[in-house]
C-alpha cells in the first residue's frame, strides 16, 4: 500500500556537512533549566515527538546529548523536547546557534536534576530538536543521538497515535520507496508517545524531506500529518 500518491511532494533542500562540535556555537538559553518529573501521568497532544537514536545501554550521569545541527540554522533559536513514553518527564529547553555556524555535529548541554530517572526509562524516552522556539508549531527537525553510543540503534519519529491500530511512514519526494510499517512503543504505559517509525537506511544522507505519517484505527483512515526532518548519515 503507498500513500504517497495522496499528498503533495515536499521541496529537497540539501543540508550541511559534519564538522567537530563547538562548545561556543551552542548556547543554552532557559534559566532556569527546563524539566519536570511527576508522580503521575499526563496526556501529551503533540503528534510529532520525538526523533533521534537512543543508546541501548545509558549511563547514570548526566546524558550526552549530540545533535546533527543544518548550516540553515544559523543564528536562530532551536528547542531541545524530551519526554517519557509514560508522561511522567517532560522538558522543553531553548538554545541559540551561533551566527557563523556552518553546519554539523554539536553538543547539547542538558543539566539535568533526573540523570538516574532518565537512565531508567532507557528506551522509553522520545527526543527532539526543532527550529524555532519551545513555543512555537513543530515544523523541521534534525537527528538527536541521546545516551552515547547509539551508532546500533535505528533512527526513528516517536509518534502519539491515541492508540491507532496501524501507523505508516512514508516520503512524498521518494515515491519509489515502499511506506514504512511502523511499531508500538514497548514501554508498559503509553500516555505521550505509543509508535516508533524506523527511517530507511537509504535515507540517511544529507538532506531536507518531508516525513508523512497516516494511522488506520477501527478500519478508519486518519489524517495524515507532516514534518520536515533534516537527515544525515548515522554517527
Amino acid at each position: 500500500m503507498n500513500f504517497s500518491v495522496m499528498y503533495p511532494i515536499a521541496c529537497l533542500v540539501l543540508t550541511s556537512t559534519i564538522q567537530p562540535a563547538l562548545s561556543d556555537q551552542l548556547s543554552l538559553r532557559t534559566q532556569p533549566f527546563n524539566e519536570e518529573l511527576r508522580a503521575s501521568a499526563q496526556i501529551s497532544g503533540a503528534r510529532f515527538v520525538g526523533f533521534a537514536t537512543i543508546a541501548a545501554s545509558l549511563e547514570t550521569g548526566a546524558p550526552t546529548v549530540t545533535a546533527h545541527v543544518p548550516a540553515s540554522w544559523a543564528a536562530a533559536d532551536v528547542c531541545l523536547r524530551v519526554m517519557s513514553a509514560d508522561g511522567r518527564y517532560q522538558s522543553e529547553n531553548a538554545y541559540t546557534l551561533g551566527s557563523d555556524w556552518q553546519g554539523g555535529s554539536l553538543d547539547l548541554d542538558y543539566p539535568t536534576r533526573f540523570a538516574g530517572d532518565l537512565a531508567e526509562f532507557g528506551q522509553n524516552l522520545a527526543v527532539m530538536l526543532t527550529a524555532g522556539l519551545c513555543e512555537d508549531p513543530v515544523a523541521e527537525a534534525t537527528p538527536v543521538h541521546w545516551g552515547g553510543d547509539a551508532t546500533d540503534m535505528p533512527l526513528s519519529i516517536a509518534l502519539n497515535t491515541a492508540r491507532s491500530d496501524e501507523t505508516y511512514l512514508f516520503f512524498p519526494a521518494r515515491s519509489d520507496l515502499p511506506d514504512v510499517l511502523c511499531t508500538r512503543s514497548d514501554a508498559d504505559v503509553q500516555t505521550a508517545f505509543d509508535t516508533l517509525c524506523p527511517i530507511p537506511d537509504n535515507l540517511l544522507e544529507p538532506q531536507l524531506m518531508e516525513a508523512v505519517v497516516v494511522s488506520f484505527k477501527n478500519g478508519e483512515l486518519g489524517s495524515e500529518s507532516a514534518l520536515k526532518i533534516n537527515l544525515a548519515p548515522q554517527q
